[in-house]
Formats: C-alpha cells, structure tokens, sequence
C-alpha cells in the first residue's frame, strides 16, 4: 500500500510539474509573432504631423491618391526567443509587395485625382507630355512626394530583452539598457498587443503616435 502510495505521490508531482510548465509556455512573450501595418495609417499620420495646409483642390486631390494605399500592408515581424535575443523587422517580401501595389495603385486612380483639380484625361495626357514622363514615373513621383517609399523602407533590429511587469525592455546590439525605454503589453495565448511605447523604444520615433497598439498574431 505504501509503495502505491508513494507511486502515486510521485505522479501526482509529475502531473503538477507539467501542469505549471504549460501554464508558464502559454503565459510567456517567447515565440514569433508578426503584425500587419497599415501603410495608409502610416501616410495620414505623416501628413498630420506635418501640419500640411492643403486648398481645397490640393486636398480633393490628395485624398483621391489616398486610395491608392486601401488595403496595403506590409508585415512587421518580432521574433522573442527563448535565450533572451530579439529580432524586429519587416518582411523584405511584403515591403517589396507594397511597394508594387502602391506604384499599380495609384496609376489606377491618377485619372480621378486630376479630375478632383479639374483636368480631364486629355489635360492630364498633354500634362505627361509635357513633363516627358509616363503613367508609371509619375506614380512613382507622387509615391516619393507621400513618404511611401520612406516609410516602407526595410528595417532590421536584433539584441536583447527582458520582461518586467507586463514591460518589454529592448537593448540593441552593442548598445546599454536604458531603463526609460520600454514598450508595455498584454498577453493571450495567441496575441502579444504592444499597448505602449515609452522612450522611443523600437525606433518608431514621431510615428510610434498613431501606430499604437500594435497587436502581433503568433505564428
């Protein structure tokens, strides 16, 4: 009886042990995680940091070529591993894919931006023409002129974390920790949402303003 006793003792320890270690994997930031931005978020805050004063036609035709980053994202990658190293960056793929789909886009809707300042489609061929330039060239000038190729430049981070009191602490590569930078979370078992960013933390700068929460799906 008392070797059953025991036996059973010991399972019972083994059941808890496991029961705790689950609770601990399901509870932690370690895994790889991936958030889809909005590149027209990010063009709307650019503008709305750059206090731009617009006309009436400018804005009309700005926010005809707005429509051109409907539905464009690229994909921010945070990869957490288990010995502590951190890898931020976007996925070369989706910038290289936005890039093309803003470029295709905004061909698309050229027509009506020039008709929001009152040229039909011969006034804006004989505008071509006269600039020398094409469709595609101007769509990409006009790319330039929004920030879009800027802001959906490729970046890559790698260093160091830790977790405090539901705060991810990030320190680059050959740099110091610096305590004032921080980004605050919330955890599920399938999103990690970045509620804040304190001290420019992952080098959002200005922008980190309107593309907080950040919430990245596990993968």
């Amino acid at each position: 009886m008392k070797t059953v006793t025991k036996v059973l003792a010991v399972v019972m320890a083994l059941v808890l042990a496991l029961s705790i270690a689950a609770c601990g994997k399901a509870n932690s930031v370690v895994g790889h995680w991936d958030y889809n931005l909005s590149v027209k978020a990010l063009v709307e805050g650019v503008k709305s940091l750059n206090n731009s004063d617009m006309d009436p036609t400018e804005l009309n035709m700005y926010t005809e070529l707005l429509k051109a980053f409907d539905g464009v994202e690229m994909t921010i990658k945070l990869e957490l591993n288990d010995d502590n190293t951190y890898r931020f960056y976007t996925d070369a793929e989706s910038v290289q894919l936005a890039a093309e789909q803003i470029k295709n886009n905004i061909v698309d809707v050229l027509p009506a931006a020039f008709a929001a300042v009152g040229m039909d489609e011969a006034a804006m061929n004989s505008y071509l023409e006269s600039a020398g330039m094409t469709m595609e060239q101007l769509a990409e000038s006009f790319a330039e002129q929004m920030n879009a190729n800027d802001l959906i430049e490729s970046t890559d981070d790698r260093g160091t974390y830790r977790v405090e009191d539901n705060k991810l602490y990030f320190t680059a590569n050959g740099a110091q920790e610096d305590t004032s930078k921080y980004v605050e979370f919330k955890l599920s078992a399938t999103e990690l949402e970045l509620t804040n960013v304190e001290g420019n933390a992952l080098g959002f700068d200005e922008y980190e303003n309107f593309i907080f929460p950040m919430i990245f799906k596990k993968v």
